[in-house]
This record gives structure tokens, sequence and C-alpha cells, in this order.
């Protein structure tokens, strides 16, 4: 294990031991991400026999919290991944395990594990207090024997889905949002097997992720056209003399506004190699592995491949590791000769990582889509701060941004060439319905409604809530005006639903000008409902104090309101 310090200046420092690290471990797949939203990337790392769980101690240090998380050990571990799968704002971790095999020999085909032992993959939820509890068995995604895995909502339903690969090939576990995932197949049975790596990426600017893989058998790498997340088919590459291919992932080295492919294999006689595929748009993908000098690069035993743009100059560079060898740094010279944008992002109610974010970049006539993962290739995981090729765009026209729970957000007119952090707004995705009235200049906002009356909200698995049939809005007097000879209220649809009434009624509550009247309301998502009646409340007062669950004083914020 080794943890390498970016000094800015294109050097790194080897801080392993002053970070609490061990570099005598042996490890095998990394994930990162904030899995307890306090601010600093933690660290999940995969061992033959165990899987580490680090936490950032925000000092240059990391605190070995595996058994205080509740990890078992079990093995042999491969890849890890971190992954909001219930879209609740915390990242879950998802071990993938395999079985013994031998490693790859020159000349030889790569020979397949025999019915071994085998302990399963294992999906364990995080429960937002520094502990995971174990949901394999109640979603359903342990699966065969396996190498890698990716979090992506490939079917566009906004629920993660995962992509898993294992000696049989690739598989779908499709997030239904609540009980076991079903697994699919989606391809043709002539896709090669085994696999190895996954990257996924919108090719063809269709708002729909493909899929590559790299395989242990020829081609080596394949790439996989979505359907409209029905099935998926083929796409011509350029060919390899590859017998097997390990890391890949997608990148745009020129920043033309077309992702490209990237990938590392090996030849029959065991020379590793890597090749780079760019994307001709319409006119499909062209080998320009000679052209970028890549060709130049003597690999041996070449596995995982990570993209990055380490000096921030806005040209993706490229890393990549050997089996028992030095890992290899490539430096993109002029990819950043078109215009650019590079995008962090923070979520605010989502994990602090965005892992799980969908990206759409639109700039002119180019719409790009994107999605930020806790684990691509083959054993690794990308940076999670987005380089986004312009062409010859100066700006990008809008970002927009889904976050996990569903909420949206648009950035209009970024300027390109340079780095822009969005933070995620402070909204839901959907909530309740809201009613205006005309104050005679202008609609007022009253308030929102029918927040009990929702049908089908989701309270526990198998459980959903009793709609509240009816509601009390109390609208004050003096925000009432005629418009043209009647009083006048819009109900509006800001959010995510829509909104069904069978009555409206307007109640008038004369009382004395001393008093306060307010309708007998509050929150009950199931019965019984509060009967109607009308509070009559004298000489209110503002609150004592407010804190709210983490002892801060919220008063000032509600007195505003």
């Amino acid at each position: 294990m080794a943890l390498y310090r970016n000094l800015g200046s294109g050097k790194y420092e080897d801080v392993t031991k002053k970070a609490g690290l061990d570099p005598a471990l042996h490890a095998i797949g990394c994930t990162v991400g904030d899995y307890d939203n306090d601010g600093a990337a933690d660290l999940a790392v995969s061992l033959k026999d165990r899987v580490l769980l680090l936490h950032n101690q925000k000092n240059g240090r990391f605190h070995d919290v595996t058994q205080s998380a509740g990890f078992r050990n079990a093995g042999p571990n491969v890849g890890v991944t971190f992954v909001d799968y219930d879209h609740d704002g915390d990242l879950d971790l998802y071990v993938i395990r395999s079985q013994e095999a031998p490693a790859p020999r020159p000349r030889e085909p790569i020979s397949l594990p025999s019915d071994n032992a085998w302990s399963g993959n294992v999906m364990w939820r995080n429960n937002g207090d520094g502990t995971f509890t174990d949901v394999t068995q109640d979603i359903g995604v342990y699966a065969d024997p396996s190498v890698s895995a990716v979090g992506t909502d490939y079917n566009n339903d906004r629920a993660v889905d995962i992509v898993l690969i294992d000696w049989k090939g690739p598989t779908i576990f499709e997030n239904p949002r609540e009980g076991k995932f079903p697994a699919r197949t989606p391809w043709p049975p002539n896709v090669p097997h085994p696999s190895a790596g996954i990257a996924v990426l919108d090719f063809n600017h269709d708002a729909w992720m493909d899929i590559a893989f790299t395989h242990s058998a020829p081609p080596g790498l394949t790439l996989w056209r979505n359907n409209n997340g029905k099935t998926f088919e083929p796409v011509a590459l350029p060919a390899t003399d590859w017998v097997r291919g390990w890391g890949v992932a997608a990148i745009d080295y020129d920043n033309d506004g077309w992702v490209d492919l990237v990938a590392v294999g090996e030849t029959k006689d065991g020379k590793g190699g890597i090749r780079l595929f760019r994307n001709l748009g319409p006119d499909g993908f062209k080998d320009v592995t000679a052209e970028a000098g890549l060709d130049k690069v003597q690999l041996k035993d070449p596995r995982a491949l990570i993209t990055a743009d380490y000096d921030g100059d806005g040209a993706t560079d490229l890393l990549i590791t050997q089996n028992h060898g030095p890992v290899v740094l490539l430096h993109n010279e002029g990819g950043n000769q078109n215009h650019w944008l590079r995008l962090a992002l923070k979520g605010l109610n989502d994990n602090k990582s965005a892992i799980g974010t969908k990206v759409e970049v639109f700039a002119e006539a180019n719409r790009q889509k994107f999605e930020i993962y806790g684990s691509s290739g083959y054993l690794g995981q990308n940076s999670t701060e987005l380089v986004v090729g312009l062409g010859q765009a100066k700006e990008a026209d809008v970002v927009r941004m889904l976050w996990p729970t569903g909420v949206l957000q648009d950035e209009i007119q970024i300027a390109g060439n340079r780095e822009q952090s969005f933070t995620e707004i402070d909204r839901r995705g959907s909530s309740c319905p809201t009613l205006f009235a005309w104050d005679g200049t202008h609609y007022q906002l009253i308030g929102d409604m029918l927040g009990a009356g929702v049908v089908g909200h989701w309270i526990a698995p198998g459980e959903r809530n009793i709609p509240r049939p009816e509601e009390y809005i109390k609208v004050d007097r003096k925000l009432l005006r005629e418009k043209d000879g009647k009083l006048s209220f819009r109900f509006m649809e800001p959010l995510e639903e829509s909104v069904y009434l069978d009555r409206v009624q307007l109640l008038a509550i004369d009382h004395p000008a001393d008093l306060d009247v307010y309708p007998n309301e509050y929150f009950a998502s199931n019965p019984p409902y509060p009967p109607f009646k009308v509070v009559v409340s004298q000489n209110a007062k503002a609150p004592a104090g407010a804190w709210d669950d983490r002892g801060h004083d919220v008063l000032p914020d509600l007195l505003k309101h």
C-alpha cells in the first residue's frame, strides 16, 4: 500500500507512513469517498483476506475504523466501490470478491477459477452513524465470483444500478428502489468473456450511458451502445493484437467535446501496451495511439488505468499500475489546446464526494453527459473532478447537475479554461405543491400544502402511507385583493408532483381584531389525522430558543420566516 502526496509542482512525496498507512500491506483495490460526510475523503482498501476502512482524521493521517464500522473479514477481495445505492445521502460500500485463480502466463489462455469456497460479494449499507450493515441478501447483489463493479444509472430511471463483471461476463443489477435488485444481461450472448475492466461513457451524445469492457480474451476491448436502457449492441472499434485487456477509461484527451477511449492490455507474447481510440463522432473511432506518442510506452503486466488532471492544466493525464513494477505517470502534452472546463462538485444533502451525480454540459450545439463514480476501470477509480472538453466554445451555456437524491441544479454561462466548483443547492427534488394569492400587485406565496396527501409515499419496505384527503390553509385577509372582481388563487407545481383536486372551498372566519386564528393543522403521514377546528391565540410571543440536533442555535433563522 502506498500514498503519494501531490506537491503541486509535478512532483510527488511518499507519505504512506506519515499518513499512518502500512506500506507492507499488499493492497488490491481502493475507493475514495467521504463516507461520514465530514468534508474529508476517506479510503476503503481491499486486501486478500479483508477490507480496510480508513477514516481521514483531517490532520494528514488515517485511522483504521474497520472493526468499529462492523466489517467482517473474508475474501478473497478484489474490487471495492463507494456507491449510494439507496439514495439516502451517504455512501455505502460494495465489496467484490473472487475465487482464487492462477496468474495469467504469456502465450497461455487465462485459467478460470475452480468451484472452491467463496464467501460472495457484500453490500455494506451506511447507517449514518459510522457503522455499516450487510444488506447483500436483502437486495440480492451477491452474484457469482466477480472482479469489478461500477454504479451507473443505465436506464435513466434515476436509481443507480450496479454493473458487475465476473468470469462469465457482465451483469447489471437493476435498482428497483425497494427490494431485491433483479439481474439483467441486456447484451447478446456473444459478448467476450471473461471480463476485467469497466468504463461508462456517453460516446454518442444521446444521454444514455454506454459501456466499454476489457476482457481476458481477444479482442481485449469492446464498446457497447445503450439502446434506451433496453439493450446494448456492439460498436466497431479499431483492431488490437491483444489476447487480454485490463484497465480502461473514458477520456477526452484533446478536449474536442467527444469522449475517447483508452485502455491497457497484453499481446500473446506478454508485451504490455496502451491503446488510444479517438472519438470522431458520427465517423466512429480512430486509433491515434502512435499520433499521441503512446506506442513508445513500454509496459510489463499493466493493470489499472487511472485518469486525472494531476497538474491542473486542463488536459487529462494517465496513471498506469503494473504487476511487480513501478507505476507509470503519463503527462498529456497539448490536450488543452481546445477549450475545457474542470468541474469540482460537493454535495450538501447528498454525499460530500458527489458520487452518483449526473452532469450534463451544454456548449453551443454540443451536449455531453457524465456521471461521477466510486470506481472505474480495473480495480481503480478516476478523479471525481471532471475535465470536460468544450472544443471551440469558450464557455458552457449550461452545466446541469442531477444529484443522487433527485435535486436538479442548473448553472449558466460558466467560463471555460478554469476550474469551477459547485456545491449542491439546499432544496429537495420533490416536495409539496404551493399556494399563491393575488395581493393587488402580484401573486404572494401563502405556503405549501397537501404534504400529507401524497399518494404512494414510501414509509418502509413494503409499507406506503395512507393519504390524507383534506387540508386547511390559513390565508391572512391582508394578503387578499380582488383581481377583475374576483379573489384569485394559484396552485403551483414547482417540483416533481402532479396535483389532483376534487374540491376547493373558501371559508371566512370572523374574529375580534386582537385575536389570531389558525386551522388545527399539523403534519401526519398516517391516521389519526387532526380534526377540523379553529385554534384561537392571543398575545403570541416568539419562542425563547430553538436548537437543531447538533446544538446549533437556529432561532434567528426561524424568526426570519
